[in-house]
């Protein structure tokens, strides 16, 4: 079992895809695989005899626990699909985390109910300093009341954005840049 493991590894390796063999004998298979998982290995391979007889390995997901036997013999392009779609799932859940922790405001008086919600908040600004940091004082003031950890800050002006217009900055009222 173990040649064959180092063999499949060699084919792996060839095709790009970064491979470790856990051949240590003196731990289980079951504090192996918890070994794999605590150092974030996303897809986990398992070849015992019966797989051997069977032709197959044995994938485990790490992202969702989900498993499968894939056929020794199309196996880099099998684990290259596979961790294709583990990235996919990935990036689609942190897009989706992000994006429901932004908040749009149009006026000072949406920004503290957003904030004590732990929103990232989106707004027209008019990028002047002092705006800045008055509104870092009156949210830093206002965190006692509201029970907010901290000040507001300006983090970025985001890449890709509707066009302002008209708009107006949220907390002096002079037009936003």
């Amino acid at each position: 079992v173990e040649g064959r493991c180092q063999e499949l590894a060699a084919e792996l390796r060839r095709h790009g895809v970064r491979v470790e063999v856990d051949a240590r004998h003196n731990y289980t298979p079951g504090w192996k695989f918890h070994w794999w998982e605590l150092k974030g290995v996303p897809l986990r391979l398992e070849v015992g005899p019966r797989d051997m007889a069977r032709k197959t390995c044995r994938a485990v997901r790490r992202l969702d626990g989900a498993s499968k036997d894939l056929d020794q013999s199309q196996l880099p392009g099998a684990v290259q699909r596979e961790l294709d779609d583990i990235h996919s799932a990935m990036l689609a859940k942190a897009t989706g985390e992000r994006d429901g922790g932004i908040a749009r405001a149009s006026s000072w008086s949406e920004v503290l109910p957003l904030l004590a919600q732990k929103k990232l908040i989106l707004a027209p600004w008019s990028e002047a300093p002092e705006s800045e940091k008055l509104i870092r004082s009156q949210t830093r003031e206002a965190a006692d009341d509201a029970a907010l950890t901290g000040a507001m800050k300006s983090l970025c002006i985001p890449l890709s954005q509707p066009p302002l217009g008209e708009a107006k900055c949220f907390f002096t009222g002079e037009p936003a840049k």
